[in-house]
């Protein structure tokens, strides 16, 4: 079984799958609002630490196991019984989170009935090519957000903040 997702769906359906006991997630990118999105017993994260559009000070805060992997570009989310693919990071901009709306990007993914596959591809990243974070990698994940967040451009294609004239093909 797979089923499209895109808009609200999308987000709650990724939030009930974060909020499982044992859930696995690979999120390249960690932003602002996911700190608030309460972790399963249990549960790890991976994320991409060292490129700089991962924001530190709220990984940080995140209180389930966390390793990073340099090369994470995916977004998968397995829990018990489903698992999303999808182009979405936890974030407000993403996932319109906490009463924001679609607040930025146009996202979608697709939900599988099946989490074998998913939940092998996490597990081999888990063991064979992500790491724990040392304090030096803190240290300096903080200084490229800083870095990013002073140097930001508003002028810049990628900052522009996406409000589509029509919405009504969010689902």
């Amino acid at each position: 079984m797979a089923d499209f997702l895109s808009g609200p769906k999308l987000a709650r359906t990724i939030k009930s799958i974060l909020a499982e006991a044992g859930s696995r997630s690979a999120i390249a990118f960690r932003r602002r609002g996911s700190e608030d999105w309460i972790m399963g017993t249990g549960s790890k994260v991976i994320a991409n630490l060292n490129s700089g559009g991962t924001n530190p000070y709220v990984l940080h805060k995140v209180r389930v196991e966390v390793k990073q992997c340099t090369a994470l570009h995916a977004n998968v989310y397995v829990g018990r019984n489903h698992a999303v693919v999808s182009s979405s990071n936890v974030s407000i901009e993403a996932l319109g989170l906490e009463g924001f709306g679609q607040a930025g990007w146009i996202e979608a993914g697709v939900l599988l009935g099946q989490v074998e596959r998913a939940g092998k591809w996490f597990d081999e990243l888990w063991s064979f090519g992500s790491s724990v974070i040392t304090d030096a990698q803190w240290k300096e994940a903080e200084r490229l957000w800083d870095l990013r967040e002073t140097s930001h451009n508003p002028s810049s294609p990628a900052s522009l903040t996406l409000k589509p004239a029509r919405q009504t093909f969010l689902l």
